[in-house]
């Protein structure tokens, strides 16, 4: 059976009208703070930075509370915008999840939806973008496009815009899709405001029954259509610039995810998506949440307590006590990492262990 997505527009149209955009006059200066960017590495080190986890990593880029309210809204878009593990939106199930995980972490973008400017501030700094018509190597700003719309997305219906301010989204979304369209092979035939394999806005897809790893029959859909190129090369540099200790063995792709790849298909050929499925669900045997039930060749279960979904792994080596995973997270790489470099790792309390 074949299904397909509702675009962006639609909610942006079902939005309760009434929004007063208003100017914040605060001025922003602190020695962070320099040319309108916030620095995020300000006294930290390579040398530690590398050493931190991800949890900890998170804490080091928390804006202390004074220099947020003296932040305008411009320099906090800015901040949003460079937030180091902003690729974190596009490494959950949905895009939905992944919005909501970043602003349980960055105290910016929790600061900019306080403002009564936000929403418009976003879209003025969008509708500024440059929408590349090649890649360059090395370059991010395709994906940074995608990171941007996702944001606006979400932060969509949160908030009210007047029908001059409704008109003038349009316009925005109109122009950016024609400036696309004159390099429709860096962006796909999708538009990033419903990006291909999300639970919110998805591509078309079909589906399908096929067996776990363990003999078991699970339900899966099949997207028919994938990231552009560029996307994907892009997304792999944002991980890496990321989560620059793991090791991507696979590109970023919408064709399947963590479950999938985990208790269904472990090749990156693999072209299916799993959803909302329990390692038990796929026939798997719970070991138990002790480190030591780590098994090379088993399955690891990162649950969370805050609704922002599940992630499932592969233990890869167990070796001299450190564990790597292999895992595949939302349409980003699939990637080697340590058990507490990805963000789902809440503590090793949230981890459950299957063979």
């Amino acid at each position: 059976m074949k299904k397909s997505a509702a675009v962006f527009t639609t909610i942006i149209l079902s939005l309760v009208l009434g929004f007063t955009a208003s100017a914040n006059g605060n001025t922003g200066s602190c020695d962070q703070i320099e040319n309108d960017r916030y620095s995020y590495e300000v006294g930290i080190s390579d040398e530690s930075w590398m050493e931190m986890t991800y949890t900890e990593k998170v804490e080091a880029y928390s804006i202390s509370q004074e220099i947020l309210e003296d932040m305008t809204t411009q320099q906090l878009v800015q901040a949003v915008m460079d937030y180091p593990f902003l690729v974190d939106l596009t490494l959950f199930n949905t895009l939905e999840e992944g919005y909501a995980h970043v602003l349980s972490c960055s105290n910016a973008l929790r600061e900019l939806e306080k403002r009564t400017d936000g929403f418009m501030t976003l879209i003025e700094y969008y509708e500024n973008m440059p929408v590349p018509i090649k890649e360059e190597e090395g370059d991010i700003s395709i994906i940074k496009l995608t990171f941007a719309e996702i944001l606006i997305s979400n932060m969509a219906d949160k908030v009210t815009v007047s029908e001059k301010q409704l008109d003038e989204l349009i316009k925005v979304i109109d122009q950016k899709d024609d400036q696309k369209a004159l390099a429709s092979e860096l962006y796909g035939t999708e538009s990033n405001l419903r990006i291909a394999g999300m639970q919110v806005y998805r591509a078309e897809f079909t589906s399908h029954t096929v067996k776990s790893l363990k003999g078991v029959n699970v339900s899966v859909i099949h997207y028919l259509s994938d990231l552009s190129t560029a996307q994907k090369n892009q997304e792999n540099i944002a991980y890496s610039q990321a989560y620059p200790q793991a090791t991507i063995l696979g590109t970023a792709t919408t064709m399947y995810n963590c479950a999938s790849y985990a208790m269904v298909n472990r090749s990156t050929s693999n072209i299916y998506w799993l959803n909302n499925l329990s390692p038990t669900a796929a026939g798997y045997t719970r070991l138990g949440s002790s480190l030591t039930n780590a098994t090379a060749g088993g399955v690891i279960y990162y649950t969370r307590t805050d609704s922002l979904g599940s992630h499932v792994g592969v233990v890869h080596s167990t070796n001299g006590g450190k564990i790597i995973i292999r895992s595949k997270m939302g349409i980003g790489p699939l990637a080697q990492h340590e058990i507490q470099m990805c963000p789902y790792y809440l503590g090793n309390g949230g981890l459950i262990f299957y063979k």
